[in-house]
C-alpha cells in the first residue's frame, strides 16, 4: 500500500520513480545493467576493474531503493550462480568461490543499508510478511490463473485474457502462459528459452 500511495503521489506531481513510471519495469532495466556490468567482471582478464564494479554498486542501489524483493533476490542468486559457473570453468574452488560471493553480497548490502536507509525496503518488505502472506495476494492469482488453465489445458483462452477478466495480471510469466496461450503455448515459449540457454552454455 506504502508503495502504491508513494507511486500515485508521484504521478499526480507528473514524476516517474526512474526511467519509466513503473517500478517493475525500472528494476527490468537495472536488472539488465546488472547482468551486462557483472558479466564484463567476470569476463575482464584485465585489473581495472574498479570502475565497473561502483557501476555494479551503482545499480544495485538503484535496485534496491525499488523496494522489488523478488527481483532482487533473482539478481543475487544470478550472480551467485554466474561466479559459480565461472569458478568451475577456470579450474578454481566452487566452494571457496561461493563463500566468497556470499560475504561479497553480503557486506555491500550491509553497507549500503548503513550509508543509504532507504536500500534496506526489500528487507523491510520481506520481514513484515512474516506469519502473513508473503507473496502479497499473488497466490490468489496464481490460483486463478490455474484454474483458467485446467478449464482450457490446449490453447488457452487467448493472450491478454487474464488481465481483462481479473483487472490485474497474473505477476508469473509461466502462470500467464499456461492460463492464456495453454500447454501449446508454454511450450513453445520454454523451447526458445531452453535453445537459448542450450546456446549460451
Amino acid at each position: 500500500a506504502e508503495v502504491r500511495n508513494d507511486s500515485l503521489r508521484f504521478l499526480s506531481s507528473n514524476l516517474y520513480a526512474g526511467i519509466t513510471n513503473q517500478i517493475g519495469r525500472n528494476v527490468f532495466y537495472i536488472t539488465v545493467g546488472i547482468s551486462i556490468i557483472y558479466s564484463h567482471i567476470i569476463s575482464d582478464k584485465r585489473n581495472n576493474k574498479l570502475i565497473k564494479k561502483l557501476i555494479l554498486v551503482f545499480f544495485f542501489i538503484s535496485m534496491l531503493l525499488t523496494g522489488k524483493r523478488g527481483s532482487m533476490l533473482a539478481n543475487i542468486i544470478s550472480c551467485f550462480f554466474i561466479a559459480i559457473v565461472d569458478a568451475r570453468l577456470k579450474g578454481k574452488s566452487i566452494f571457496l568461490k561461493a563463500i566468497k560471493q556470499f560475504f561479497m553480497f553480503t557486506f555491500l548490502i550491509v553497507t549500503l543499508i548503513i550509508i543509504i536507509p532507504g536500500t534496506a525496503a526489500p528487507f523491510i518488505r520481506f520481514i513484515d510478511r512474516i506469519g502473513g502472506d508473503i507473496t502479497s495476494g499473488r497466490l490468489d492469482i496464481y490460483i486463478r490463473a490455474l484454474q483458467m488453465f485446467l478449464e482450457k489445458p490446449i490453447i488457452g483462452h487467448g493472450a491478454g485474457v487474464f488481465s481483462v477478466y481479473y483487472g490485474i495480471g497474473v505477476h508469473s510469466l509461466y502462470f500467464q502462459l499456461l492460463a492464456e496461450n495453454g500447454i501449446f503455448g508454454f511450450v513453445n515459449f520454454m523451447l526458445i528459452i531452453f535453445i537459448n540457454i542450450m546456446i549460451t552454455f
